[in-house]
């Protein structure tokens, strides 16, 4: 559970269209439903209009201070993770609430002897409608950001490894070892009894087929980053700039290489782990 909570989850900072689509909501079911006692208030001559729309101005200028105060925030932090995300999203609708709250208080004048309990409520209702809402926005969209942002997603250490050199031992008769920075893997597919690597050299990319298992690849490259994401193949996560798919399978694709490597499905657990 706590790895999941430290995967990256990509941060996208709010924008008026997010303020005004929120305070949209709470407009319409605070005007066509009329709960917390508002049908009371207008049976006795209240304006409700008013008020509703008071409470949907409180909402946007609440979601636009604390998106604008969390985007600062989350611009120190190196990697922005599903458990940054999640307490975000706690402590807005606990701040939406207290605003909500200090605004019943004031239009309905509300005496100082029930401004604890006043609070407690919409903290409680603010607190359970706003987890509902966010747990299903977050489904949604990281499963949007899986298909189309996985690439983002990956923890990489390319300049951790910058300066490894490593060696492909070719088991052939005359084979010659291939030495390579690590950075300069890209892939590696298996057909028969040889792998054919695939790696750059600046620019360039080149390819040589070598005699020997995916197992004594693998024992060479014996890296993190190094993921074995298909039967046939091996990929350097460091290296990968593009991926699409869900979790029956993945597509990608790799700095300065127009192949496309196949994650099958029964590797897609193991590509997720790196997020």
């Amino acid at each position: 559970m706590l790895q999941i909570l430290q995967r990256k989850y990509p941060f996208k900072p709010g924008n008026w269209k997010d303020s005004l689509l929120l305070s949209a909501i709470v407009f319409l079911i605070l005007y066509f439903l009329v709960p917390f006692g508002l049908n009371i208030y207008e049976q006795n001559g209240g304006n409700l209009l008013g008020v509703v729309l008071g409470y949907s101005l409180i909402t946007y200028i609440s979601q636009a201070a604390y998106q604008k105060c969390v985007s600062r925030l989350a611009a120190r932090k190196s990697i922005w993770t599903i458990a940054d995300a999640g307490l975000s999203c706690i402590l807005f609708w606990l701040f939406l609430g207290l605003c909500n709250a200090i605004y019943s208080i004031v239009v309905f004048h509300i005496g100082a002897q029930y401004f604890a309990k006043v609070i407690l409520v919409f903290l409680y209702w603010t607190f359970i409608i706003g987890i509902i809402l966010g747990i299903v926005t977050f489904l949604v969209n990281y499963n949007r950001y899986l298909k189309t942002e996985l690439a983002g997603m990956l923890q990489k250490n390319t300049e951790e490894q910058e300066d490894i050199i490593v060696t492909i031992h070719d088991t052939a008769a005359r084979g010659s070892d291939l030495r390579i920075g690590l950075n300069e893997f890209l892939y590696a597919e298996s057909q028969k009894n040889d792998v054919t690597i695939y790696y750059k050299q600046g620019r360039e990319l080149l390819h040589r087929t070598m005699r020997l298992t995916m197992a004594a690849l693998l024992s060479d490259l014996d890296y993190h980053n190094i993921f074995q994401c298909h039967r046939s193949f091996v990929v350097n996560i460091n290296n990968i700039s593009d991926a699409k798919g869900n979790s029956n399978g993945y597509q990608l694709k790799l700095s300065d290489c127009p192949a496309a490597v196949p994650v099958s499905r029964t590797y897609v657990p193991k590509l997720k782990s790196y997020l």
